[in-house]
Protein backbone atom coordinates (compact mmCIF):
# COMPACT_ATOMS: atom_id res chain seq x y z
CA UNK A 1 0.00 0.00 0.00
CA UNK A 2 3.00 2.36 0.59
CA UNK A 3 4.77 1.35 -2.73
CA UNK A 4 1.10 3.22 -4.06
CA UNK A 5 0.73 6.65 -2.28
CA UNK A 6 5.03 7.04 -3.06
CA UNK A 7 4.76 5.31 -6.37
CA UNK A 8 1.69 7.25 -7.94
CA UNK A 9 3.33 10.86 -6.97
CA UNK A 10 6.45 9.44 -8.67
CA UNK A 11 4.82 8.89 -11.79
CA UNK A 12 3.27 12.12 -11.97
CA UNK A 13 6.37 13.84 -10.83
CA UNK A 14 8.64 12.02 -13.54
CA UNK A 15 5.88 12.16 -16.06
CA UNK A 16 3.31 15.16 -16.03
CA UNK A 17 0.16 15.40 -17.50
CA UNK A 18 -0.16 17.44 -20.80
CA UNK A 19 -2.37 20.08 -20.72
CA UNK A 20 -5.12 20.29 -23.65
CA UNK A 21 -3.71 21.16 -26.58
CA UNK A 22 -6.37 23.34 -27.40
CA UNK A 23 -5.89 25.66 -24.44
CA UNK A 24 -3.49 28.16 -26.46
CA UNK A 25 -5.41 28.43 -29.27
CA UNK A 26 -5.56 31.64 -31.32
CA UNK A 27 -3.67 34.12 -32.70
CA UNK A 28 -1.39 36.15 -31.58
CA UNK A 29 0.80 39.16 -32.86
CA UNK A 30 3.47 41.02 -32.47
CA UNK A 31 4.51 44.49 -34.10
CA UNK A 32 7.79 43.61 -35.15
CA UNK A 33 7.77 40.69 -36.82
CA UNK A 34 3.87 38.89 -37.73
CA UNK A 35 1.78 37.06 -36.40
CA UNK A 36 1.74 33.05 -34.84
CA UNK A 37 -1.49 31.16 -35.44
CA UNK A 38 -1.58 27.93 -32.89
CA UNK A 39 -4.01 25.88 -33.52
CA UNK A 40 -4.83 22.10 -32.26
CA UNK A 41 -1.52 21.06 -31.86
CA UNK A 42 0.14 22.85 -35.17
CA UNK A 43 2.20 26.93 -34.97
CA UNK A 44 1.41 28.22 -38.36
CA UNK A 45 3.36 31.52 -39.00
CA UNK A 46 5.80 33.48 -42.09
CA UNK A 47 5.31 32.13 -45.90
CA UNK A 48 3.33 28.95 -44.62
CA UNK A 49 5.55 27.65 -42.34
CA UNK A 50 4.57 25.04 -39.90
CA UNK A 51 5.69 23.17 -36.36
CA UNK A 52 3.76 20.77 -34.21
CA UNK A 53 3.32 21.65 -30.77
CA UNK A 54 2.19 20.66 -27.15
CA UNK A 55 0.78 22.46 -24.36
CA UNK A 56 2.72 21.77 -20.67
CA UNK A 57 3.30 23.19 -17.56
CA UNK A 58 6.20 23.79 -15.24
CA UNK A 59 6.03 25.25 -11.35
CA UNK A 60 6.02 28.51 -13.82
CA UNK A 61 3.27 27.89 -15.54
CA UNK A 62 1.91 27.32 -18.76
CA UNK A 63 3.92 27.00 -21.82
CA UNK A 64 4.05 26.01 -25.26
CA UNK A 65 6.93 23.60 -26.38
CA UNK A 66 7.28 23.31 -30.18
CA UNK A 67 8.58 20.10 -32.26
CA UNK A 68 11.40 22.70 -32.94
CA UNK A 69 13.00 25.78 -32.06
CA UNK A 70 11.01 28.98 -32.50
CA UNK A 71 12.24 31.90 -32.28
CA UNK A 72 12.56 35.99 -33.81
CA UNK A 73 15.84 36.91 -35.62
CA UNK A 74 17.00 40.03 -36.13
CA UNK A 75 13.71 41.53 -34.51
CA UNK A 76 11.74 41.21 -37.55
CA UNK A 77 11.12 37.43 -38.87
CA UNK A 78 9.91 34.72 -36.75
CA UNK A 79 11.86 31.37 -37.56
CA UNK A 80 12.23 27.59 -37.02
CA UNK A 81 15.69 25.92 -36.63
CA UNK A 82 15.54 22.21 -35.87
CA UNK A 83 19.56 22.64 -35.27
CA UNK A 84 18.84 24.42 -32.18
CA UNK A 85 17.27 23.13 -29.06
CA UNK A 86 13.45 23.54 -28.38
CA UNK A 87 12.70 26.27 -25.98
CA UNK A 88 9.55 26.78 -23.92
CA UNK A 89 7.34 29.69 -25.75
CA UNK A 90 5.86 31.08 -22.15
CA UNK A 91 2.00 31.96 -21.78
CA UNK A 92 0.70 34.56 -19.53
CA UNK A 93 -1.03 32.94 -16.66
CA UNK A 94 -4.96 33.23 -17.35
CA UNK A 95 -7.29 30.43 -18.04
CA UNK A 96 -7.50 31.97 -21.81
CA UNK A 97 -3.63 32.94 -22.72
CA UNK A 98 -3.47 36.53 -23.87
CA UNK A 99 0.51 37.15 -24.81
CA UNK A 100 2.92 34.47 -26.01
CA UNK A 101 6.71 35.21 -25.78
CA UNK A 102 9.26 34.20 -27.99
CA UNK A 103 13.07 34.09 -27.18
CA UNK A 104 15.13 36.74 -29.73
CA UNK A 105 18.68 35.92 -28.23
CA UNK A 106 19.15 39.11 -26.39
CA UNK A 107 15.25 40.17 -26.05
CA UNK A 108 12.00 38.73 -25.43
CA UNK A 109 9.33 39.37 -27.57
CA UNK A 110 5.51 39.40 -26.40
CA UNK A 111 2.96 37.91 -28.96
CA UNK A 112 -0.67 39.59 -28.45
CA UNK A 113 -3.81 37.29 -28.73
CA UNK A 114 -6.09 39.06 -31.62
CA UNK A 115 -8.00 35.87 -32.59
CA UNK A 116 -9.43 32.75 -31.88
CA UNK A 117 -7.47 30.87 -34.45
CA UNK A 118 -10.71 29.76 -36.19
Amino acid sequence: MAAVFVGIPLYWWAFPPRLPIGTANGIYANACCGSLRLRNGELTFGKDQRVSYVVEHDKVGRYILPAEYVGVTGGKLIFSDRSKNQMYLRLDDSAIPETIELDGGTVTYEFRREGNGS
